[in-house]
């Protein structure tokens, strides 16, 4: 009777958190890379990292406004540096 009791409770737990894999570190970057290509390949221009990387303003914004949220959360204030 004791050994029925611990399989349910096996399958009531959830599974082990398991370490990333290798393969979803590729998944992960070849949507960049084909953002990348395409862009390529649309405008014509050859591959500039200074272009692939550039921060634009509306990302930057997003950035800081997240930043105010999270120092909010901690009781903190962001304030300008000088």
């Amino acid at each position: 009777m004791r050994g029925a009791q611990r399989q349910q409770d096996r399958w009531v737990l959830p599974p082990p958190q398991r370490p990333p894999r290798k393969a979803e570190g590729i998944v992960a970057t070849a949507p960049k890379l084909a953002r990348i290509i395409h862009g390529m390949i649309a405008g014509q221009k050859a591959y500039g990292e200074n272009e692939a990387f550039k921060v634009t303003p509306s990302a930057q914004a997003h950035r800081l406004q997240h930043l105010h949220q999270q120092a909010a959360k901690l009781g903190l204030q962001l304030v300008p540096a000088m």
